[in-house]
């Protein structure tokens, strides 16, 4: 899918947001090696697609600073967080990387979440303090007005709170690439002056944005923003309609109280997120069609998707190694 994307023309920048290479806070000694070893294949992998930018995720630390410093030689793009701090709080990986891409100069940030399950543990074992992010992604932003960036971008493995704390504190991110959020969001969101979308989790979908610049203008407007939200509100008022029914339906069974309840329950939230959509439909205007534009769309990893042969190829080879232990050899 991504050589697809490169082979359209348009200049391409391709980033990760963190988390490839471990699903869980904690690992078992016994599993140690293979962790390492599929991480080793996520890099090659990661290489062979030409990726620009890593984010170190929270989950990405277990499997401990000095593997990750090793496949960061290994790799071919820079692994970033700008607070992730070292016992002389320097940072542990580069806090950002430049990229020039289309004539513009793009200044990328990585940062992680601070709030991590096993925060005390994670600091105290591999002598790291995690700083809060919005601090360190001040900072960097400050260092960086220096080189003359046209476009900032945060490579964000940070939650809701941490994000919107960056939109509302660092007004000179324009758009927020994240990889930590776990819930399923089609459209962007405006947070802070920042438009903001998540890739999902793990790997199911590759999250595409398309920036239209024009007049030399990198101040972007979200023309799918409206009919994103005129769309999600036809499809609740289906919902309350159906709940409507069904509670009709309930009231006229024999010791359906509880069926009842749960469903007034749901219509009270169909018609409160309705409202929310309404307020929202008004403050969201028509947007300039003379204006710098993202459309953004979150495409499926299918198995329909032919791999990669070479990918294909190390896949096999790791698999020799370690079987997948869901499936009968």
């Amino acid at each position: 899918m991504v050589k697809e994307l490169n082979q359209k023309g348009s200049p391409v920048l391709h980033v990760d947001a963190g988390d490839a290479f471990y699903a869980r806070y904690k690992v078992a000694e016994k599993e140690l090696k293979a962790l390492k070893d599929i991480a080793k294949l996520f890099v090659r992998s990661f290489n062979r697609m030409k990726l620009q930018a890593y984010t170190v995720g929270d989950r990405d630390l277990v499997v401990g600073i000095p593997t990750l410093k090793t496949l960061q030689k290994e790799a071919t793009f820079p692994f970033l967080s700008a607070n992730i701090l070292d016992a002389n709080d320097q940072p542990v990986f580069k806090p950002s990387t430049i990229v020039e891409i289309a004539g513009f100069k793009l200044g990328i940030i990585g940062a992680t979440t601070a709030l991590l399950v096993n925060r005390q543990e994670v600091e105290s074992t591999q002598k790291v303090r995690l700083e809060k992010p919005v601090l360190a992604i001040r900072r960097e932003v400050d260092k960086l007005k220096a080189q003359k960036i046209d476009l900032f971008v945060l490579l964000s493995h940070l939650n809701q709170t941490e994000t919107e704390e960056v939109g509302r504190l660092v007004p000179e991110i324009q758009v927020i690439l994240g990889g930590q959020d776990m819930r399923m969001e089609h459209t962007l969101k405006r947070v802070g002056s920042a438009l903001s979308g998540n890739g999902y989790m793990k790997g199911k979908y590759l999250s595409v944005m398309d920036l239209m610049v024009r007049n030399n203008s990198l101040k972007f407007v979200d023309r799918n923003a409206r009919t994103a939200l005129e769309s999600r509100k036809v499809s609740l008022q289906a919902q309350l309609r159906s709940r409507e029914r069904s509670l009709e339906q309930a009231k006229k069974q024999p010791n359906a109280e509880k069926r009842v309840e749960i469903m007034e329950r749901m219509i009270v939230q169909a018609k409160t997120e309705i409202q929310e959509l309404e307020m929202e439909l008004e403050e969201t205007q028509a947007p300039d069609q003379n204006a710098s534009y993202i459309k953004r769309q979150m495409k499926a990893l299918n198995k329909q998707i032919e791999d990669d042969a070479q990918c294909a190829k190390w896949v096999a080879a790791y698999r020799e190694v370690h079987p997948d232990p869901k499936k009968r050899r």
